[in-house]
């Protein structure tokens, strides 16, 4: 048996993640429980009568909110090409550093966003799309490790591809 518990509850996890198969014999879970900033959490593991656990140690973060600027820099029948302005830690909310960020881009009349990671990078190109169609724009921020894209940003910008 496997839990994550604290002196308020106990919640049993048994997601296996990777069997190592290399004669190790080697087994990976992983953890995920909704906390509380001001609890101290264990992890319990029982086996054929031993036990083991060892205090969770965790980094609390609030994910980067982009509000930054985008800008287009070029436009084609095919793709667009689009530059935003760095993540900020005195103007943008929430924690950094950033790392990256996705470029979101959509049909202006519908949800289904598409989305592009660019490590290091102010701007991006969108390729493949169609001519003489209007387009939505938008970008998040990621911190990293897993998990750590922030929300869409609210500012978005429409293009339409020459015919």
């Amino acid at each position: 048996m496997i839990m994550v518990t604290n002196k308020h509850f106990t919640e049993n996890i048994t997601k296996l993640v990777e069997i190592d198969q290399d004669g190790e014999n080697i087994t990976t879970y992983t953890f995920s429980v909704t906390s509380n900033v001001d609890s101290t959490y264990k992890c319990v593991i029982v086996h054929e009568g031993f036990l083991t656990q060892r205090d969770i140690f965790t980094t609390i973060f609030r994910l980067p909110v982009y509000t930054g600027n985008l800008t287009v820099l070029n436009i084609s029948s095919f793709f667009i090409t689009i530059e935003w302005t760095a993540w900020n830690s005195n103007t943008d909310d929430g924690d950094g550093p950033v790392v990256g960020y996705f470029l979101y881009h959509k049909l202006s009349n519908t949800n289904d966003w598409k989305k592009t990671f660019y490590e290091n990078a102010l701007s991006g190109n969108v390729s493949e799309l169609m001519w003489d169609t209007e387009y939505t724009f938008s970008v998040s921020a990621v911190k990293p490790g897993e998990g750590g894209e922030g929300p869409i940003g609210e500012k978005t910008v429409t293009v339409k591809t020459l015919c």
